[in-house]
């Protein structure tokens, strides 16, 4: 999103000749601690490192407009109309900010819904709302016409939950506006899903979104395991 408006153009002009569309601004918008929160990491910090942290999440939630505003640039040119976003590091009790969270992302989406952008809220497991659980409750709290979700059935099990079929059916499923597959969750036997039942629930609940793969392999095998994830994509589809 802080890609200059030539590069951004070039980009455009890339996808469009090789039939590509972008579901949506893959934007790192909250991922970041809310000022006056603690958040719960899995392993010690450094000093140095904590402060570095507080220091860039007081910078870009200062800047939360400005940034937003580049963002709804990005996605104009880019011809796409929703942004993703997230919920902040996650801290102890993460029900206790929601609210909070939602004001801050509420104020963000009646800027979006002037653009003509809607905003993704991802339940990344890093964040505050990670469970379907957690999703549904929150959802409550945001507008209806400009908030969706983009949906990672994988970052659930983080939180010990069973994506399919229990966490599924606590979603507000009709504001599910993209779902995203993680490789391990096609390609590990220990983590896979159940993606045919996932496929059959939303064609039967009218899901009318995108579903895109996040590779997500860090061991620099991405892009042959890219492939294998959408060969696994095509053998369900045409089973």
């Amino acid at each position: 999103m802080r890609q200059s408006d030539d590069k951004l153009k070039e980009a455009a002009k890339l996808f469009h000749d090789n039939g590509i569309q972008v579901s949506f601004l893959n934007s790192p918008m909250f991922k970041i601690t809310l000022p006056g929160t603690e958040p719960v990491f899995r392993k010690p910090e450094t000093p140095e490192a904590r402060e570095k942290r507080l220091a860039r999440g007081k910078l870009e939630f200062d800047r939360r407009k400005e940034d937003f505003q580049q963002a709804f640039r990005a996605a104009h040119l880019l011809g796409v109309d929703k942004i993703r976003v997230f919920t902040f590091l996650r801290t102890a009790e993460p029900a206790k900010l929601h609210q909070q969270i939602a004001d801050v992302i509420g104020e963000m989406a009646e800027m979006a819904g002037r653009e003509k952008i809607k905003l993704l809220i991802e339940n990344e497991s890093a964040c505050n709302v990670v469970s379907c659980a957690e999703v549904a409750a929150f959802m409550k709290l945001m507008p209806e016409k400009t908030v969706g979700i983009n949906w990672d059935p994988l970052n659930g099990t983080s939180q010990n939950e069973l994506p399919y079929p229990d966490g599924y059916k606590l979603l507000p499923v009709k504001r599910v506006w993209n779902a995203q597959m993680k490789g391990h969750s096609l390609l590990d036997p220990e983590k896979k899903l159940d993606w045919p039942g996932i496929f059959d629930s939303l064609a039967r609940d009218g899901y009318k979104g995108e579903i895109g793969l996040e590779t997500h392999y860090f061991d620099g095998t991405k892009i042959e395991k890219s492939h294998a994830s959408m060969r696994e994509i095509f053998r369900i589809l045409e089973s």
